[in-house]
């Protein structure tokens, strides 16, 4: 059984980017793309009972600008660490998000900077 997140508070999102590359296709393989006007936007499915990652289409630089990032539920813990984390690493931009753990027992701040990710336990 894994430990699931409970709620993913974003406190700052700051030129928040994705590469679009074979890591990101490889860990979330399913995509909804869709049009806004003359906007791409896209949902990518990172495999718990959530939207996932909410953001818009760079054709030209490739990138994917994240708008909005729900993870919480059944196997979001497991999407936390195995999908979500690794692509971080390879961000640019900045984030910074209160994470609480199953049953409250664990809130964290994560912070990502340019694919550098620091996890702070608020509770002590």
């Amino acid at each position: 059984m894994t430990y699931n997140i409970d709620s993913f508070h974003i406190k700052e999102l700051e030129n928040f980017t994705l590469s679009i590359n074979n890591e990101l296709v490889k860990k979330a393989p399913n995509w909804q793309v869709f049009s806004e006007g003359n906007v791409t936007k896209v949902i990518i499915d990172i495999g718990c009972e959530t939207d996932g990652i909410k953001g818009t289409w760079d054709f030209e630089k490739l990138t994917i600008s994240i708008e909005d990032i729900e993870i919480y539920g059944k196997f979001s813990g497991t999407s936390y660490h195995e999908i979500l984390k690794p692509l971080f690493s390879r961000s640019e931009g900045k984030l910074r998000a209160i994470v609480v753990w199953e049953g409250g027992d664990s809130v964290e701040m994560l912070t990502v900077e340019d694919g550098v990710i620091t996890e702070e336990n608020m509770l002590r």
